[in-house]
């Protein structure tokens, strides 16, 4: 289950709450204040991912369907390639 942020418009303080994708857009009450009608705020989310270059290289080459300068062949100096 996610979990939301919401700022209460009443006492301005800011929470969070576990909940379902359905409880989202339903009122929600203040646990500081007890009102009802909290503003949802936007979350951030931050995703670090490491990862040597080679690969880096490796992952972008098989997206592009080759493994080197062209799908034909999987060097960068067939006479395709150019």
């Amino acid at each position: 289950m996610p979990i939301y942020e919401y700022k209460c418009k009443a006492c301005d303080k800011e929470f969070e709450r576990l909940g379902s994708m359905k409880d989202q857009d339903s009122d929600i009450e203040c646990p500081f204040c007890g009102s009802v009608g909290a503003e949802k705020l936007m979350s951030r989310c931050r995703s670090k991912v490491e990862m040597s270059m080679s690969d880096f290289q490796a992952m972008s080459e098989a997206a592009s369907g080759g493994g080197g300068g062209c799908a034909g062949c999987s060097s960068n100096s067939c006479s395709t390639c150019g």
